[in-house]
């Protein structure tokens, strides 16, 4: 694209895109996540240019984007896209290998998404709840099983993400009472885990509220009860 990121780089149409920021790209699917979590910071990228290995330097530019199920975004542009799609079969045992990259790929980027939230370079209305989940559910089920299922993925490796924080209540709060207590030799007392306890509630039901706040604005549910008292 013209006046974009990428052509300020010299980024030149025909290339290709071998490594984004020190990681290997094998798709275009590679470049679109490592790019759309950028924050604006400038990134190498090495391209291979008429058989010649290139190293170029761009910063892409943030933008605010709204996806097909109707969130919006704060994510790298990098002003490019790809000319060709290839389909390949990859076998069992490279399947097996594919999809733990992919659940690597994932986790990565949600702890990267939420660091950047708590930085401030996100905005935390990115942060969804069950009715949010409940309405993408619904939008990515109608366009077929394939993409449901993919759904489901990302949610599954999103919750056993967030129970392995160390929060107490959640698996990791209590991963981190055993390592404790396994360094101390001795059991927490139980004034220390009970005040671990009131804390860890407060921090899910505070998360939870926060969420489910974030979905009704989402739903144009507080404005629409805002209007009818104003």
């Amino acid at each position: 694209m013209e006046s974009s990121a990428a052509s300020s780089a010299g980024i030149l149409a025909g290339d290709k895109v071998l490594e984004v920021d020190g990681i290997e790209t094998e798709s275009f699917e590679d470049i679109r996540r490592i790019i759309s979590l950028n924050s604006g910071e400038r990134i190498q990228i090495v391209v291979e240019r008429g058989g010649e290995v290139k190293e170029l330097e761009a910063t892409p530019e943030l933008v605010r984007s709204t996806d097909r199920l109707g969130g919006e975004h704060l994510r790298g542009k990098l002003g490019i896209m790809s000319t060709e799609m290839a389909v390949r079969d990859l076998g069992l045992a490279n399947s097996l290998v594919q999809s733990v990259r992919e659940v690597w790929n994932i986790t990565t980027g949600t702890l990267k998404g939420v660091g950047q939230i708590i930085m401030g370079v996100r905005s935390a209305e990115e942060l969804g709840g069950p009715l949010r989940i409940a309405e993408m559910s619904g939008k990515v089920a109608q366009d077929g099983l394939a993409a449901f299922i993919w759904f489901i993925v990302v949610i599954s490796v999103n919750l056993g993400l967030i129970n392995l924080f160390p929060i107490p209540l959640l698996d990791g709060g209590h991963l981190v009472f055993y390592l404790a207590e396994g360094l101390a030799g001795r059991p927490l007392s139980d004034r220390v885990q009970e005040y671990g306890a009131r804390f860890g509630a407060l921090i899910v039901l505070s998360l939870m509220l926060f969420a489910t706040w974030n979905d009704l604005v989402h739903l144009e549910v507080v404005s629409y009860l805002s209007g009818l008292f104003s």
